[in-house]
Parts: structure tokens; C-alpha cells; sequence
């Protein structure tokens, strides 16, 4: 008994050293701590893009001839070239050249386009000068009827389908010509962000249509030296401002859809092998026509000619590729029919903007 007590008291002194040593190295260890994390910004982009397109105008776009003895009517427009055209329906004396040798009522129209991504505030000034020696006709502030006994003259401007009579005076059109952000993208250009107009499936631009008509009395004789005023437009777009002005009633804009260009067509020599009743269309007899994988799909068009004239029937197209690129295959109705057939076979393949031709002499 006694000799158990002794071990038991060595084993609880060698517990109270051990714990001793836990609870002192416990109190030397720390009791907080901190780090950092830096902060970055993105960056930011300018959705604010401005982009309007002001018409293109010549001096002939806004002028205008009047003939209120209608002359040129009784003439058969004989002071004019032959085969110069004027109005035969619903004239109104007033005339435009709209394109050579062609006049009409009313000129033709230009617009300006709002191809940015936001708003803009259009605003369009007309108004009429007198001509100097004031003998300018009169002017009407509408279109003259038949009842009419003296000489005079109406001209208006439509603008985004608001029309409005012309005078000395200005009149004005305030115009809320919308953006298309629809139409753009945000992307990265040499490592920054930037908002960019898309390359494809744009949908249509607005535009604000701009037009000038006229009208003169019919037959109502004037003197000899009588005048036409000058017609002035102007045009001019800014930011919106955060005061809304006070905008044209009823007007409307115009949808403009923009074409992508059609990249020019180039032309690539080819090899035409025939095997087995089917052509095969290559850059040579061993390579494939293309490195890159094509599919069907961007084939814009597949022909086959006999003898520079004649159309052959093709029964399927496929596209086949190996280790030496990608060749296009072509299986027709009558394989034999065409193999026993002399003359030259012309095969163009059109892919992207590549025209690729090649040729097969049957002996």
C-alpha cells in the first residue's frame, strides 16, 4: 500500500509539471491580430456616346423654282433638257430638283440621325429672306385655293412630320431625338473598359426627316421682274438640358436601319480533284481548301459549271477535314452521267469574303 501512494504521488506530481508548462505557454501566445486588404476600383466607362449625323445638302436641295402662269405646262417644259420630268398629277407650281433632270412639289428629304447612345435635343430654325428690290411675290401662310385673285405663294417645311408655313419670321421645331444604347457594348480595348457601338444585330437608329414643299397660285398673272424668297433651314443638337424645354407637339421620328458593310469579295485560286464521283475542292491535290474548321453552315455558296455555261445538279455538299485542313465535298445525281461527259467543270466555293475556284478537265 505504502509503495502504491508513492507511485501516485509521482504520477500527480508529473501531471502538475506537465500542466504547469501548458498554462504558461498558453499565456505567452497572442491574443489579436489584424491584415490588410488593399482596395482597387474597376474603372469606369463613358455610356455617354454622342453621335448625330447632320444631313448632307447641296445648294439645289431647298431651291426651288415657282411658275404661277404654269409655263412650263403650256410649254411641255420646252426651256428645259428633253426628257426632263415634272409633276402631271396634283401640281402645285412649285419645283424641286430632286435628281437629274427630275422635279418634283416637294424636295427631298434629309435627316438627321441619332446613332449615339443617349438623347439629344434637336432644334431646326426655317424661315424665308426677301429677295432685294422687294418685289418678291406674296407670301401665303397657306396653300392657295382656286378662288384665289391675286398672285401668291405658300412654302412650308415638314419636320419630323410636323409641318409648319414659312415666313420672315422663324419657325422653329424642338425635337426629343432619341438615342440607341441598345446598340452598344461595353468590351475591352488595350486593357481598358470602353462602350462601343456593336458590330452586328443593331436594331434601328432614330432619325428626324426634313423636307420642304410649296404651292403657288394657278394662272394668276405676275410681272415680268417678279421674285422668289430665299429659304434658310438650320439645324442644330445638344445635350438635353435639366430643365426640359418645351417640345414640338405631335412630332415623329423616323427609323433608320444601318447596313453593315459588305466586306469586299476576294479572289483564291483552288484545286479541283475528282474521285470516286465526287469533286473535292482543296488549296491543291494533297491540302485542304481552308487550315481552320468550316462547316456547311459557312458556306455562303456552292456552284458547279460545265463548260463555263452550264449548271450541274448537285446532290449533297459536305465539308471533310484531316490533318491537311478542310476540303469541300461535292456528290451529285448523275456521277457516271458526268464523269463520261468531255469538258472543263468550274467549281466556286464563296466563303466569308473568299471566292475560291477551281477547275477539272474530263478528257
Amino acid at each position: 500500500m505504502v509503495n502504491f501512494k508513492k507511485v501516485l504521488a509521482v504520477v500527480l506530481s508529473t501531471t502538475m509539471v506537465i500542466g504547469g508548462s501548458i498554462t504558461a505557454f498558453a499565456e505567452d501566445a497572442p491574443t489579436s491580430g489584424s491584415a490588410d486588404g488593399a482596395g482597387a476600383s474597376e474603372g469606369h466607362v463613358d455610356k455617354e456616346i454622342v453621335d448625330v449625323v447632320l444631313p448632307t445638302t447641296t445648294t439645289t436641295t431647298f431651291a426651288y423654282t415657282m411658275d404661277p402662269e404654269r409655263l412650263i405646262t403650256a410649254t411641255d417644259a420646252a426651256k428645259y433638257a428633253e426628257g426632263t420630268v415634272f409633276p402631271t398629277t396634283g401640281d402645285t407650281g412649285v419645283y424641286f430638283l430632286t435628281e437629274a433632270n427630275k422635279y418634283e412639289n416637294t424636295s427631298n428629304k434629309v435627316q438627321v440621325i441619332n446613332k449615339g447612345a443617349v438623347d439629344q435635343m434637336l432644334t431646326v430654325e426655317a424661315q424665308l429672306t426677301a429677295s432685294e428690290g422687294g418685289k418678291d411675290i406674296a407670301i401665303l401662310s397657306d396653300v392657295p385655293d382656286a378662288e384665289a385673285t391675286t398672285a401668291g405663294l405658300y412654302l412650308a417645311a415638314k419636320v419630323a412630320k410636323v409641318t409648319q408655313a414659312l415666313s420672315t419670321n422663324k419657325a422653329t421645331w424642338i425635337i426629343n431625338l432619341e438615342g440607341n444604347d441598345d446598340n452598344y457594348v461595353v468590351a475591352v480595348k488595350d486593357n481598358a473598359y470602353v462602350y462601343q457601338k456593336k458590330t452586328s444585330g443593331l436594331s434601328a437608329w432614330k432619325a428626324a426627316d426634313i423636307e420642304v414643299t410649296g404651292a403657288v397660285t394657278d394662272g394668276i398673272a405676275v410681272e415680268s421682274d417678279t421674285t422668289a424668297p430665299k429659304i434658310t433651314l438650320t439645324w442644330k443638337f445638344e445635350a438635353i438640358p435639366d430643365t426640359a424645354p418645351s417640345w414640338t407637339a405631335n412630332t415623329e421620328l423616323s427609323d433608320v436601319s444601318e447596313t453593315p458593310e459588305t466586306p469586299a469579295i476576294t479572289d483564291e485560286d483552288a484545286h479541283l480533284v475528282w474521285y470516286n464521283g465526287t469533286f473535292w475542292l482543296g488549296s491543291s491535290a494533297s491540302a485542304g481548301l481552308v487550315e481552320d474548321e468550316i462547316t456547311v453552315e459557312d458556306l455562303e455558296s456552292v456552284t458547279i459549271q460545265a463548260n463555263d455555261h452550264d449548271a450541274v445538279d448537285v446532290k449533297a455538299v459536305a465539308t471533310i477535314g484531316n490533318d491537311n485542313g478542310y476540303w469541300v465535298k461535292v456528290k451529285f445525281e448523275d456521277a457516271e452521267g458526268l464523269e463520261n461527259e468531255n469538258g472543263t467543270y468550274t467549281m466556286v466555293v464563296v466563303i466569308g469574303n473568299k471566292r475560291y475556284t477551281g477547275t477539272h478537265d474530263f478528257e
